[in-house]
């Protein structure tokens, strides 16, 4: 009981989510993290939510893909099962049988790329005779916009505008959007399958990929040279491997990567989900058993930290900016209460408005933003009221909705939650880098099982607690379950010891003497310049 002058602060009141979709689909945005060879635990997961959205019958749709590196080839691989039809076992078959070091030694050098220890060529022709062969019976025929993370080796300059001058700004952030639906060519694929490709290069392993790129592609604010075609690019996740900022532009600002404009949704018509086989875990000690580190621990540390904060960034803005439209419609509904919106100052206001939002676009030669129009004049094409006007401009939240967010980890497993196992424990392929699975089928069977599993715990819950099919009110759709034969055993202690001594005599030999051809290449490079 509050004192007498004391404030009365009045809390949010919740907002339930997700109510049964009636005549409309609940859509599904994807942001799928980097991973190495932990691709195969995403392709588990991903295979679950094929298996979810063909069982829906129309009620569930993906409407945006937004990967990094290992997360755009099991991204691009997801769009092309849905929109195009059949592949529905192209994740299990890439990502557990064919993504193997062996295959990634007997590739051939690219004739359009450097020369690399390892090369993907033969996963590259697999995918292609999938992706451009003759499509079956889409799932889905709404299109998926999707949008691949890649690393600009040159890097791109903004001129940020700071109301009457421009400050610069230099990323090595850089994306590669495509749209694409049941009409898509082959053509198209085969553009979107080297874009997958060059986001998942991972310098330690594979070489750099140039892209085709055109002026048009990027918006007025980049500085762009002249003659410039196209850029060298190398593994997306290297300075942005959780892309959740990307997403949140293509659910809300599509035309900030050249993508068209999307409908107006509803906030309750839309999750986004995150699929991150391996979150860091700073609540447990750091180095491992205490003790000081060494050298080689803490570089590695360090180059993986930067992964991890880009994500933690994005979330402390969208926590920022779901807070910030709830007060915006909260001011709007007491304003218009108190017939404060048609008060003589906030139309004048509103035009000021406007006419500064105008300068801007000229000043930088934007077109008008087709997606705020929309939103805000909505279905009649009326002009918004001033009031309306007046508040978006303020919060920069015209047409947006509230962002919820799902994620499916490792971090689901009852064996994380009860404390009996880490996430390392469980995932075998993480080790080395996150590249041991690639070394031995099991790994990435035991990986990809996880994967599949921890889909469905997220769908179903488990004894202890709901399933998101009971948040969204979904109860009848159900993930399939498999039955996992001999072989795929849970195998989260796997370490090189495991791999046979032939196998890894085999391999060593042959990846030890490609990095020191490579060292001396650079070395004669360097002389030379």
């Amino acid at each position: 009981m509050p004192v007498q002058g004391e404030a009365q602060v009045t809390q949010p009141e919740p907002v339930r989510r997700f109510p049964a979709p009636t005549d409309k689909p609940l859509r599904i945005a994807l942001v799928i993290s980097g991973a190495v060879s932990l691709g195969s635990y995403e392709a588990g997961a991903l295979t679950a939510l094929l298996g979810l959205i063909r069982s829906s019958g129309g009620q569930m749709v993906v409407d945006t893909i937004v990967g990094a590196s290992a997360g755009s080839i099991t991204g691009l691989l997801l769009a092309h099962a849905l929109v195009a039809g059949g592949g529905t076992e192209d994740e299990e078959t890439l990502w557990v049988n064919e993504t193997d070091v062996e295959l990634l030694l007997k590739g051939q050098a690219d004739p359009d790329r450097p020369r690399a220890p390892l090369s993907p060529s033969l996963l590259v022709e697999w995918a292609r005779t999938r992706l451009t062969r003759p499509s079956g019976s889409p799932l889905q025929r709404d299109p998926v916009y999707l949008v691949l993370s890649v690393a600009n080796l040159q890097g791109l300059t903004y001129r940020m505008l700071m109301r009457d001058e421009a400050i610069r700004a230099d990323t090595y952030r850089d994306a590669a959007t495509f749209v694409v639906d049941p009409d898509t060519t082959g053509e198209r694929w085969e553009q979107a399958m080297r874009a997958a490709v060059a986001s998942s290069a991972h310098a330690f392993a594979f070489s750099a990929v140039w892209l085709d790129r055109e002026r048009e592609e990027y918006p007025p604010e980049i500085v762009w040279n002249a003659g410039q075609k196209g850029f060298w690019y190398t593994d997306g996740g290297t300075v942005y491997n959780e892309p959740f900022g990307m997403a949140l532009d293509a659910l809300y600002s599509p035309e900030d990567l050249h993508l068209p404009p999307r409908g107006p949704f509803g906030e309750n018509d839309r999750v986004i989900l995150l699929v991150h086989p391996h979150p860091d875990d700073p609540i447990s000690a750091w180095p491992p058993g205490g003790q000081q580190p060494v050298f080689g621990q803490s570089s590695l540390r360090a180059f993986g930290m930067q992964r991890a904060q880009s994500l933690y960034q994005d979330l402390l803005t969208l926590e920022k900016y779901n807070g910030r439209l709830y007060w915006r419609d909260r001011l709007q509904q007491e304003m218009e209460a108190h017939g404060l919106s048609d008060e003589e100052w906030v139309k004048e206001l509103a035009e000021e408005a406007t006419r500064d939002r105008a300068w801007r676009r000229a000043l930088t030669k934007k077109t008008a933003d087709p997606v705020e129009q929309t939103a805000s004049a909505g279905s009649t094409g009326q002009a918004p009221p001033p009031l309306q006007v007046l508040l978006d401009a303020a919060t920069g939240t015209a047409g947006k909705h509230p962002a919820w967010v799902e994620v499916v980890s490792p971090d689901l497993d009852p064996r994380v939650k009860e404390g009996t196992a880490t996430i390392a424990e469980l995932l075998a392929g993480e080790r080395m880098g996150h590249f041991l699975g690639f070394a031995d089928v099991r790994a990435r069977r035991s990986d990809f099982r996880l994967g599949y599993e921890n889909f469905r715990l997220w769908w179903h819950g488990d004894a202890a607690g709901e399933g998101f099919r009971d948040r969204c009110d979904l109860p009848d759709l159900e993930v399939p379950a498999r039955d996992w034969p001999a072989g795929w055993e849970p195998f989260g202690n796997f370490n090189l010891g495991d791999v046979p001594l032939g196998r890894r005599l085999r391999w060593g030999i042959r990846l030890l003497w490609r990095y020191y051809r490579e060292v001396r290449a650079l070395r004669k490079r360097l002389k030379s310049s």
